[in-house]
């Protein structure tokens, strides 16, 4: 009983951590793009340039036959254009943004609308989006702080190392967020220099940074659990796809490349694993009241049953998939049942870690797979030595 306290206090304390703002990535297996004259294979920017144009479509192109322009600037409709691109240049029916300097028939258009509909970009003024202007490093990394979404409100607590970005800026938390994540490095140790203007090479490598070079801590593909339910796929937002035959499979037709849905099925993930801890009250107050091991378990795994079922509110058609599962592996819709599940693992403690387990293939899929590793090894779906 002891054993089993201490794992559901150290359970508890890890569910109850929110998912930091950060949104970590898998690096995707090194890409193959196109060959330009200017961009040698030893410079600090090539592996940004070749995943840029190796994606369909293309983050974005040479400009000319074999010339990228590496030290060619980037101006705002540039940028915006790419990351348009990368989120598979989505041609909905999004409003106008009504800037008067965005000529309808600019091939940049499109992005502009995209972006401002999404809260990624603002005018610089009321009617005004200045495409043409060269776009800062504190420009940048603010769109691209805006497009992990992150509130403009939120607080950094790592400490501002750079004595040219002042308290309150309205850069200040981008700048610090893209230091920490190594998306955008100071120019000095002390200097991040937020007015200069960004070229081709440091855009690319910025947007390689924060899409494909950083990594989980702890690797996905060592859980068989989660390689249960998940694919590489580069073009992800998170490197991970749900795969078309494990049990997310009702996921893995859907746009993984679009943030903004992305980000609602994170924080409905968040949220889920949030009611479970629910569960952890229940053995709580069972504890307290002196019931058998026994008892807990028939209950949590009772209660987690009802949970999965809840999840799906609003949801017929996943409800609907998840009854037909359990009907094929259990012969019931409810799911397991606490004998079925004892019978199975030949000790009630172990009922217990089983009801307290998660997909941890859709943690992935969703960039939380570090926030609830820790919770991975309390209940045995990964060794220790498995990161």
């Amino acid at each position: 009983m002891k054993q089993l306290k201490r794992v559901i206090s150290i359970a508890l304390s890890v569910l109850i951590l929110r998912m930091s703002m950060g949104m970590p990535i898998y690096a995707a297996d090194t890409v193959t793009g196109a060959a330009f004259s200017d961009v040698s294979e030893d410079a600090w920017y090539y592996h940004a340039v070749q995943w840029a144009t190796a994606q369909s479509p293309a983050i974005t192109d040479g400009t000319g036959t074999d010339h990228f322009s590496p030290e060619a600037s980037c101006t705002r409709a540039q940028l915006v254009t790419m990351l348009w691109r990368w989120a598979g240049s989505i041609k909905d029916d999004y409003p106008e943004a009504g800037f008067t300097d965005v000529s309808r028939s600019a091939y940049y258009a499109d992005a502009v609308d995209w972006a401002a509909f999404r809260g990624l970009v603002k005018g610089t003024s009321e009617t005004t989006f200045s495409p043409n202007k060269e776009i800062t490093r504190a420009e940048a990394v603010t769109i691209l702080w805006r497009l992990r979404s992150l509130s403009a409100d939120t607080a950094m607590t790592n400490e501002n190392p750079f004595s040219d970005v002042a308290d309150g800026a309205y850069y200040e938390n981008a700048v610090l967020w893209a230091a920490e994540e190594g998306i955008a490095k100071g120019i000095t140790q002390t200097t991040f220099s937020p007015n200069s203007t960004c070229n081709r090479a440091v855009i690319v490598t910025f947007l390689y940074r924060m899409f494909v070079s950083s990594r989980y801590s702890n690797d996905p593909r060592e859980n068989p659990s989660a390689m249960a339910d998940i694919v590489l796929d580069r073009d992800a937002v998170y490197g991970f796809r749900p795969s078309e035959t494990g049990s997310l499979k009702q996921y893995a037709d859907a746009d993984w490349t679009d943030p903004v849905s992305v980000e609602k099925w994170r924080q409905e993930r968040i949220a889920y694993h949030e009611s479970l801890e629910e569960l952890y009250e229940m053995i709580g107050k069972m504890q307290d009241e002196g019931r058998s091991t026994q008892d807990i378990a028939r209950a949590v795994s009772t209660r987690r049953n009802e949970l999965r079922i809840e999840s799906y509110a609003g949801d017929p058609e996943g409800l609907a998939q998840l009854k037909e599962r359990n009907l094929e592996r259990y012969g019931h819709e409810e799911g397991p049942l606490p004998d079925e599940l004892y019978a199975q693992y030949g000790s009630w403690e172990t009922v217990i870690a089983k009801a307290l387990s998660t997909n941890s293939g859709m943690d992935a899929c969703l960039g939380l797979y570090d926030t609830y590793h820790q919770l991975y090894l309390i209940i045995g779906q990964v060794e220790d030595n498995a990161a």
